[in-house]
Parts: C-alpha cells; sequence; structure tokens
C-alpha cells in the first residue's frame, strides 16, 4: 500500500463532555499532505488539532483476518487441588479452598486463579508476583502495605535500569528454564511445538513458551521466576490457540483512518496519547494479534511510530466476533 505523505487531521476536544460530529472530508493541495479528513469538536477551551502522517511505504495487506480462540478448559473438581499441589499450598489450604480459586491469607497473599470458561490460568506472589518487570527493581517476597504504592513497584521509563544491588540466587537462564519446564509438565501441559525463550536480567528471569499462529509468535505460558528459585509469577493457557474461521479484514489504512477519527478500533487499554507537537508519524506496522473478550484472539496492526512508541489497530470489525 502506497501511503507516502498521507495525512489524517483529527481535531481533539480538550475538555470532558464535548461532541463530536464528522466533518465533511477535505482536499489539500500542500506538498506533504495528498488527503485529509477532519472532524469538529467543540469546547469551551476550543479545538486543537492532531494528525497521523505515515512516512514511507507501509506494507500492503489483504485478504481475509483469521480468528483465533482459546479452547475452554471441561470443568474439573479435581484440578484445583493437583494444581495448588504444584503451586507449594499446603494440603490444608487445598481442604479449604472452594470453587476454581485458592489464595494463602499471609502477608505475602499468593493466589492461583483458573478461569475454566477462558482456558486460562494466573498464579501470582503477591505484590512481588504483580510487579515483577524485568529491568525494575523487584519488591521484596514479603511486601509491607507501604510499598506496594510508589515508583519502585513500576517498570522503569525506557532506558533507565535499577541500580540496587542484585539479589542473590536468582537463577541463570538455563536452570530457570528447567524450573518452568518442570512446573508446566506438574500441571500436565504439553509445551511440545511451542518456542520457549529465557529473558529478564540478575534480577530476575521470565521463561517465555510461544506459538507459532500463521507466522506470528504469540506468547502462551509465563513464569518470572526470583531471588533463591522463588515463582514470582505464572501465567497462561492450557491449550494452543485454535482457527474460528477467517472474518472480513479492515484494511490498514481504514485503520489509520477510524484511529484518526477516534471510531472503534483501537484494541483495548492501547490508546496512544498524541505525539508532543501534535503528529503520530507513522513508520510501519506489522501484523499482529490482541486478546478479546473471554477467548478471543482477533487480528490487529501494530503501528511503529516515529518517536519509538507502538500503537496497536484492530484490523477486524469487534461486530464480526461470533456471539457463542
Amino acid at each position: 500500500m502506497r501511503a507516502r505523505g498521507w495525512v489524517v487531521a483529527l481535531l481533539v476536544a480538550t475538555a470532558c463532555g464535548s461532541e463530536r460530529q464528522p466533518g465533511a472530508v477535505e482536499s489539500s493541495t500542500g506538498t506533504t499532505t495528498t488527503d485529509a479528513v477532519r472532524v469538529s469538536a467543540s469546547t469551551t477551551l476550543g479545538p486543537v488539532v492532531q494528525q497521523v502522517q505515515v512516512e514511507g511505504t507501509l506494507p500492503a495487506v489483504d485478504g481475509p483476518a483469521m480468528l483465533w480462540r482459546v479452547p475452554a478448559l471441561s470443568p474439573d473438581p479435581g484440578r484445583l487441588a493437583r494444581w495448588a499441589q504444584a503451586f507449594g499450598f499446603t494440603e490444608q489450604e487445598i481442604g479449604a479452598a472452594t470453587g476454581t480459586r485458592i489464595a494463602r491469607d499471609t502477608p505475602d497473599g499468593q493466589v492461583l486463579t483458573i478461569y475454566e470458561s477462558m482456558g486460562r490460568w494466573v498464579f501470582m506472589d503477591g505484590p512481588a508476583g504483580m510487579f515483577a518487570v524485568p529491568g525494575s527493581c523487584p519488591l521484596p517476597a514479603v511486601a509491607p502495605p507501604s510499598t506496594i504504592v510508589g515508583a519502585t513497584t513500576t517498570p522503569l521509563p525506557p532506558g533507565q535500569r535499577c541500580t540496587d544491588p542484585p539479589p542473590s540466587g536468582v537463577p541463570d537462564p538455563a536452570a530457570a528454564e528447567e524450573q518452568a519446564r518442570s512446573l508446566w509438565e506438574a500441571l500436565g501441559i504439553d509445551v511440545t511445538g511451542t518456542s520457549v525463550t529465557v529473558g529478564g536480567d540478575e534480577y530476575l528471569r521470565e521463561v517465555i513458551a510461544s506459538d507459532d499462529l500463521d507466522g506470528m509468535v504469540v506468547a502462551r505460558l509465563r513464569v518470572v521466576i526470583g531471588a533463591g528459585g522463588r515463582l514470582l509469577r505464572a501465567t497462561g493457557s492450557v491449550d494452543a490457540p485454535v482457527v474460528a474461521g477467517p472474518v472480513p479484514r479492515v484494511g490498514l489504512a481504514d485503520a489509520l483512518d477510524r484511529f484518526a477519527r477516534q471510531l472503534p478500533g483501537n484494541a483495548p487499554g492501547t490508546t496512544a496519547p498524541a505525539s508532543f507537537d501534535g503528529v503520530y508519524r507513522v513508520i510501519g506496522a506489522v501484523a499482529g494479534l490482541t486478546t478479546v473478550g473471554d477467548q478471543w484472539l482477533v487480528p490487529t496492526y501494530e503501528v511503529s511510530l516515529a518517536d519509538g512508541r507502538t500503537i496497536t489497530l484492530l484490523a477486524i470489525d469487534l461486530a464480526d466476533i461470533p456471539k457463542d
């Protein structure tokens, strides 16, 4: 798709409570602008113009978009007990648990939750697991409430790393992978056919098992390990996603246009703030997948901006996802 110099202009409201009405498509004869879409917004503070500008040539993406679904787990009354044992819960704790969730009533607050309808599960070692992010300073295994909020519990800005002395006993990559594989085996999860990678640093290790879905590598299982081999977080789905059928594709140019008009089309939680100069300079895009709802993996465009950020745009209409 040729899109050099293509610009979409958007008038963004700068105050709450404004009503946005679509305006007419206007032409521009400038040297860098060949197309413009203008949307008006009435506010007490006046409009602010934002632009989406494509620099260079974006890849041609056509044909149907493939929809994927994570298989649900069949009900199994004994699953929670078997899994809880693998995560180190005591027999007494397991005996007192009901349903598909078990929690340890201690300061570290370890929790295991199985979402059968979604085919997913999550283990969290309290705040230490919640904020275990490679490159950031880890919380202690048992974190007092006063340390849960603050700069040390969130990922550091890009380019910055934790400067605290690293803890002792963080496993090397080979040991971390062995520990993750042992956990998956204990849970009865088959990782044959997945690609397993180990990341992280001297503060913690992150082991990821990914599936290849039509050439797109999608993480399915994730294990985060800290000092002394302590399991901080483990998440994933038991089975690999399966094809749910093709759906009509929203083209890349249309997806960018929808983003500019702020129509439904941004993937959940991926709305990006405008660039400081009011222009989203698009320099590239690749196909991707994102989770929508309980089980769906839907096609997206991962759009790269010149300032280093990435925005995720849906490549389908959400109305085309089956309602069953």
